[in-house]
This record gives structure tokens, C-alpha cells and sequence, in this order.
């Protein structure tokens, strides 16, 4: 969720007061123009947890279509396959 928001050309007149804001406070903040939002900046770590987090929920609604639809094996199948028995 962006709560912040800065214009472009206020964005551009300090560029390091928002970067250094956006690592304090963690929160991506919303660039506009003419008062229309044009992109979304975030600081790295944030990105990168976001990122990872997009990736487990995904493999868990994966895992949990896949139960849905009997996509599933046994501990004792999967350790075959993996010759780990």
C-alpha cells in the first residue's frame, strides 16, 4: 500500500531527501505528474522482500491448486523419485 506521494519535479529537485525517506520508512512512495500517478519508487530491501514473498504465495496457491485438481504425492513416492530411500 503507498501512502506517500511526491510530484516529479519535487522528486527532482532532491532526489536524496525522498531516497533517504524511503529507507527510514520502508514505504514505496508515488510519483506524479500533473497530479496523475506515473511510477512507484521503493527502497531495494523492501523491493527484494516483496519480491520474495510474491514468489512464496505464489507456490503456495500452486501447491494448493495442485491438491485441488490431485496433483500430490506420497513422502514415500517423492523420496524415490528423489532416490533418497
Amino acid at each position: 500500500m503507498i501512502d506517500s506521494s511526491i510530484s516529479l519535479s519535487d522528486f527532482s529537485a532532491d532526489p536524496d531527501k525522498v531516497l533517504s525517506g524511503l529507507c527510514d520508512h520502508k514505504q514505496p512512495t508515488l510519483l506524479t505528474r500533473d497530479g496523475r500517478g506515473i511510477a512507484v519508487v521503493q527502497d531495494l530491501d523492501s523491493f527484494e522482500a516483496d519480491q520474495e514473498e510474491k514468489k512464496f504465495m505464489c507456490a503456495v496457491v500452486q501447491g494448493l491448486s495442485d491438491l485441488e485438481h490431485g496433483r500430490e504425492y506420497s513422502l514415500q513416492e517423492v523420496k524415490q523419485k528423489l532416490r533418497l530411500s
